[in-house]
């Protein structure tokens, strides 16, 4: 099985890391963990150099946990929809499931940014999970 998790290294992507690797243990799966910038990006190291350090700890997270892992930058157009083009990496790459990172969000929000998350589960050619930030209250 092969899953692929959106990372871009905020609590809700690393919560989609944990249950990916979860998945990964349960299924004898491997772990595809992809980051989207836009296309011009990819000719200014400076710009993309943190998401590669996000990528390597991602990786390093599941060498840890012993689960195989790789990680790719998927580079879409500059007026691209994010999560249209996270959805058809995720075909073009032959994943058999999606892990992304979801947290609540006002209509405004909704509105002027879009959901990403959203346009994945809509989108996905395959299963997606949506995994919550973790609740701190107890």
């Amino acid at each position: 099985m092969k899953i692929m998790v959106c990372f871009d290294n905020s609590a809700e992507s690393k919560n989609a890391l944990r249950e990916a690797a979860q998945l990964a243990k349960a299924f004898q799966g491997e772990v595809l963990v992809v980051t989207s910038l836009a296309a011009d990006q990819q000719y200014y190291p400076k710009l993309i150099e943190p998401y590669e350090n996000n990528l390597k700890e991602a990786q390093e997270f599941m060498e840890k946990l012993s689960v195989p892992c790789q990680t790719k930058i998927a580079y879409r157009d500059v007026d691209s929809n994010v999560g249209e083009a996270l959805a058809e990496f995720a075909k073009e790459e032959n994943v058999d499931k999606i892990v992304v990172g979801i947290r609540n969000r006002s209509k405004l929000g909704k509105l002027f940014l879009g959901s990403k998350a959203q346009t994945i589960l809509l989108m996905g050619h395959c299963p997606v999970v949506g995994v919550k930030k973790e609740n701190s209250e107890v």
